[in-house]
């Protein structure tokens, strides 16, 4: 099994409510990428972060992943780790890098 997939599949088991995310996020990137003009590396690097955006998230506690309604202020600062926490579990993967900036800028907003 490759890394990706092992990353893959534990965060298919830290948050199921997130069945597919991960793929409808690369089909709507790779629509728009496309319309862009990017060549077929750089869209390869995008997949592969797609694949990688939320995988931080195997480091936010599992009680906060699942809890239904409103977070507290606490459990919102938590989730709001899970880029930093995302580039910390494959930071050291070469093969991975591509995907860096897409895992750890993917919550940027336009206006910073």
């Amino acid at each position: 099994m490759t890394r990706l997939a092992l990353f893959s599949a534990a965060m298919d088991v830290c948050d199921p409510e997130l069945g597919g995310h991960a793929s409808r996020v690369g089909a709507h990137a790779r629509a728009i990428a496309t319309r862009l003009g990017w060549d077929a590396t750089r869209l390869e690097h995008l997949e592969l972060g797609s694949a990688l955006h939320d995988v931080g998230k195997l480091n936010v506690p599992p009680d906060v992943l699942a809890k239904p309604g409103r977070l507290d202020e606490a459990e919102l600062a938590a989730i709001r780790t899970h880029p930093v926490e995302g580039l910390w579990l494959i930071a050291g993967v070469p093969s991975l890098a591509p995907a860096l900036p897409y895992v750890l800028f993917h919550h940027e907003r336009w206006d910073g």
